[in-house]
């Protein structure tokens, strides 16, 4: 059956229900299309916020490290250049009253490599000194770190000058330069039988004659930086991702304990890593759209890229979000459109059906049939016709009204042609 041969009502209900459904079609993917392109703006811009916010929290945390490191070398360097000897207990005052007014740092130490530079030999507390006698440094911990007091002495390691920071320093350090900082890569430390991932920042130490006698240093603990960040009250998507990388690729902080002092690329296979790695080391600052998480999904993420006090070092925080999690209210919502679409489309479907069927086709198979009657009846094959039932003045009610007055002057005409034939017939 094809749609010539429908019905006229048929087909009136069929154009206006294939009419409404294009028109919600149209209607809902066009409101979906606006409402996905300023979801996924709110969305970048929220990841971006994000990403700089948590890059105001780590570069606060590292330039005050930064911060402290130089205000405790530039002391120590004064004090030494005009002091042939400098009183131990006059240096730990100095170190535990910086170091208590840092609210983030966990350790701070000083190693000597030439303890001659220290007067009162005598009453030197022990625990500067390594058990094996060859490393000599002097170590505080902060128990209550961001409070007052709670700086503890820690017994010096065997092992403490091998610490890379003091490789460093005596590696790079040139004459007299008491203005450089070095920061070294994250690392696992243990410093008192407890092992955390943990950066260091050290300057090196001159004697009156300007030479490298040492190094002044501070430890930030990652491990309790890290809380803070990888904070589940602060995750604003479903799978979410918060990340901090040194400009060597190196992850410092991640909700994946595995992927610790790895670079992204060890976790994460895909292709699209490569957009973050360069971003990171090139220092730049960018939202990358089609980007793959270690997870497998497809995500938005943002490279916010900072470095610490007069460039001594190089971070990127990195925020990615699943596009199906920024997304899903827009799911959500085009089933809700789709589901009341349906509904209002049955509604007009329903009344068009019951105005069609009750103006149009009710009424026209009368027509049709009195139309019929009327020419059977001009044919002779009826002897009666009926007039048409007139229900409203409109198109169909003037063209019953025309059929019936047709169908009363015909029957007129042929009465009184009947009338003539009797008379005739009579009159012969």
């Amino acid at each position: 059956m094809n749609f010539r041969s429908l019905n006229i009502s048929t087909k009136l209900i069929l154009s206006v229900a294939i009419g409404v459904i294009l028109g919600i079609i149209v209607l809902v993917s066009t409101v979906s299309i606006y409402i996905s392109e300023n979801m996924e703006k709110e969305a970048k811009d929220s990841i971006f916020l994000a990403s700089k916010r948590y890059t105001n929290y780590m570069e606060g945390i590292l330039n005050e490290t930064v911060a402290l490191a130089k205000g405790t070398a530039t002391s120590l360097n004064d004090m030494f250049e005009h002091n042939n000897q400098v009183d131990a207990d006059l240096i730990e005052s100095l170190m535990k009253n910086l170091f208590d007014s840092s609210l983030y740092s966990a350790y701070t130490f000083l190693y000597l490599k030439d303890t001659s530079v220290l007067g009162d030999a005598q009453g030197i507390d022990k625990r500067y000194t390594s058990s094996d006698g060859k490393t000599f440094a002097m170590i505080y911990f902060d128990q209550t770190t961001g409070k007052s007091g709670g700086i503890e002495t820690i017994q010096t390691p065997n092992n403490f000058g091998n610490l890379k920071i003091i490789e460093q320093v005596e590696k790079n350090a040139k004459y007299g330069d008491k203005d450089s900082l070095f920061v070294g890569p994250p690392t696992k430390l243990n410093y008192d039988g407890k092992d955390f991932l943990g950066i260091n920042f050290g300057m090196p130490i001159f004697n009156n004659k300007g030479k490298l006698i040492g190094v002044a240093g501070y430890t930030l603990d990652f491990s309790e930086v890290s809380e803070t960040i990888l904070d589940p009250k602060l995750d604003f998507f479903e799978g979410d991702l918060r990340f901090l990388m040194t400009d060597k690729g190196v992850i410092a902080i991640h909700k994946n304990h595995n992927a610790i002092l790895k670079t992204l690329s060890d976790i994460n296979k895909d292709p699209s890593v490569e957009l973050v790695n360069n971003a990171v080391k090139e220092h730049k600052t960018v939202i990358i759209d089609d980007y793959v998480a270690s997870t497998g999904d497809l995500s938005y993420a943002s490279v916010s890229s900072f470095s610490t006090a007069n460039n001594s070092s190089y971070w990127s925080m990195v925020v990615t979000a699943p596009k199906n999690s920024v997304l899903a209210p827009l799911k959500k919502l085009e089933i809700i459109f789709i589901v009341i679409s349906f509904f209002i489309l049955l509604v007009i479907l329903i009344i068009v059906y019951v105005c069609v069927k009750k103006i149009v086709g009710s009424r026209i198979p009368v027509i049709l049939k009195s139309l019929e009657n009327f020419f059977r009846f001009l044919n002779h094959e009826k002897h009666e016709v009926d007039l048409i039932s007139i229900k409203a003045d409109d198109e169909l009610g003037k063209m019953g009204k025309m059929i019936n007055e047709n169908i009363l002057a015909t029957k007129k005409g042929l009465e009184q042609d009947n009338q003539a034939v009797k008379e005739s017939v009579q009159t012969v």
